[in-house]
C-alpha cells in the first residue's frame, strides 16, 4: 500500500515492511505508484528478498516524481541495485 509523501507498506506471509518516503524535488506524482508496483514486482521476480524490492521500488517512485512525465525519472536496474546495495533507507519490519 503506497501512502503518497508518508511512504508505503508491504506485507508477504512473514513479514510487514514500512519505508518512509524518500526526499525529493515533487515536479509531478504520476507514474510515481506505477514505478512502484512494477520496481517491487520485478524485483521480486528476479529473486530479491522482499525488503531489497521494497527499497529500489522506493528509490524508483522517488525519483519519478522530479519529473512531469512517467518515464523521464525512472531509473535502470544498475543504478537501483546501487541504491540498494547503499542501504541508506530506513526500512522497519515487522514478523506476521
Amino acid at each position: 500500500i503506497t501512502d503518497g509523501a508518508r511512504g508505503a507498506f508491504v506485507a508477504s506471509h512473514e513479514e510487514m515492511i514500512f519505508s518512509p518516503a524518500l526526499k525529493s524535488k515533487i515536479v509531478g506524482t504520476a507514474g510515481a505508484g506505477d514505478a512502484f508496483g512494477a520496481t517491487l514486482t520485478a524485483y521480486i521476480a528476479l529473486g530479491y528478498r522482499l525488503a531489497e524490492a521494497v527499497c529500489a521500488a522506493t528509490a524508483n517512485s522517488a525519483s519519478v516524481v522530479g519529473y512531469v512525465d512517467t518515464q523521464t525519472g525512472l531509473l535502470r536496474r544498475d543504478e537501483l541495485d546501487q541504491r540498494v546495495a547503499a542501504g541508506q533507507q530506513a526500512i522497519r519490519s515487522w514478523a506476521l
